[in-house]
């Protein structure tokens, strides 16, 4: 079901449901490209539970940049599910030679201080 975003000022967000919802659906499983903060996820599934008596308790990504977004998502109830964390695809990248240590140890320091902040 597809969602309404805007942006305003810079900053995206989810106003609403698009489509109607069949009778028959009673939980959603969200999913989007990737996750940081998880800000628009958090949104959308406001949305959801806002408009509808759907139940939200899954979230699936491509990618998780963990800083922090899973964590967020637990306090609302609902599960990630990605199909790789960006370290994991750091170590992907390093094992082909696409990227060297030093650009693999400047994107952990950086996972890292998102992390923290």
């Amino acid at each position: 079901i597809p969602m309404d975003k805007w942006e305003h000022g810079g900053r995206r967000c989810v106003a609403s449901l698009t489509a109607d919802i069949p009778a028959t659906v009673k939980r959603i499983l969200l999913v989007d490209d990737i996750i940081t903060e998880a800000d628009t996820k958090i949104e959308a599934i406001q949305v959801i539970r806002d408009v509808s008596p759907l139940e939200v308790t899954d979230v699936m990504v491509l990618a998780d940049y963990e800083v922090g977004g899973r964590a967020l998502l637990e306090t609302l109830g609902c599960a990630l599910h990605s199909v790789f964390t960006v370290r994991e695809l750091l170590d992907v990248w390093h094992s082909a030679g696409k990227v060297n240590d030093a650009f693999c140890a400047d994107v952990c320091t950086l996972i890292e201080q998102l992390a923290a902040a």
